[in-house]
């Protein structure tokens, strides 16, 4: 007779949990995310993430979840508006908060400034003609210490918030818990090199301008990605520039009508609130607050267009 060899209470105590394996873990992954996103933008998730497709399309095929067309619909506009409103809206408070930062010092700028602004903005509306020296005493409140304090803030918050809004965006749709202290941490190696991207694509389309408005347009629309690439792919500097070049180049018309497109959509959706501006005092707050909003989500949205640029490059 046979006997089965029992562990002691011992073992089981002190015996190593199994390790899941990357096909159980993309699993979990999918569950969780199913209900919040298609298919095909948690699938390239999981790719970013170093699963591999077999792997994807075993845990794919254990939830018995329909079998999509990989990539086929990555760069159709439907599904890039439904795509980038779904992360929106489901990330829009914690990004909200996170890149909300850059608008604090110029609203506390302008407030305790009022009349000084309206002044400003009186001569410039109303076109009067008034001596130079009244134009520099005009301006002369914004060189009070606490104004310039205020004016460098609102300059260092305007680059956090939007290298943090870059890194939140892309470490998010890779199935990182948003953490906006931990974000902001994190974002500061990249202020430098996102400057950098930008300044070199402000001196193409610069360069371009001087040619004539059209190759300024081209520039513009090649380069549009770098800064995606730039936290995606670790590419800096002209690399990340040729990247872009790359991933656009043979299609600068289908990604050119994707953006106006998407833009022409925002602005008609935001100049029924664009009027709340006239409001005094709080208009140009509500303003900043919509000008906040649209940010987040054009970003949101030429990400997506990024990946299925990057997805669908043969």
């Amino acid at each position: 007779m046979k006997t089965t060899k029992t562990k002691s209470i011992e073992e089981n105590l002190f015996e190593k949990p199994k390790e899941k394996s990357n096909i159980e873990r993309a699993e979990e992954y999918l569950k969780e995310n199913i209900r919040l996103y298609q298919l095909d933008t948690l699938r390239w998730a999981l790719l970013d993430q170093g699963y591999s497709k077999k792997d994807i399309d075993e845990a794919v095929k254990r939830l018995n979840l329909p079998a999509q067309a990989f990539g086929k619909s990555e760069l159709d506009i439907g599904f890039l508006l439904s795509n980038s409103w779904n992360f929106f809206s489901n990330n829009f408070a914690k990004l909200f908060l996170l890149y909300g930062i850059s608008i604090v010092p110029g609203l506390i700028l302008e407030n305790i400034n009022y009349a000084d602004f309206r002044y400003l903005e009186t001569i410039q509306t109303e076109g009067y003609s008034i001596h130079p020296e009244e134009i520099f005493s005009a301006f002369k409140f914004l060189l009070l210490p606490y104004n310039i304090i205020l004016i460098i803030l609102s300059i260092f918050a305007a680059i956090l918030a939007i290298t943090s809004l870059y890194k939140a965006i892309i470490d998010t749709d890779q199935g990182q818990s948003l953490q906006i202290g931990r974000t902001y941490k994190e974002s500061f190696k990249f202020i430098l090199p996102l400057i950098l991207i930008q300044i070199l694509v402000g001196l193409s389309i610069i360069g371009g301008i001087f040619l004539l408005i059209v190759p300024a347009l081209i520039f513009g629309i090649w380069y549009s990605f770098a800064p995606f690439i730039l936290f995606s792919e670790n590419l800096r500097g002209r690399a990340a520039l040729r990247r872009s070049h790359d991933l656009v180049r043979g299609r600068w018309w289908g990604v050119f009508g994707r953006i106006i497109l998407a833009s022409l959509l925002v602005g008609a959706i935001s100049l029924p609130f664009s009027a709340l501006a006239l409001i005094p005092r709080v208009g140009n707050i509500l303003n900043s607050l919509l000008q906040v909003a649209t940010t987040i989500f054009i970003t949101t949205y030429s990400y997506f267009l990024y990946k299925g640029l990057k997805s669908t490059k043969q």
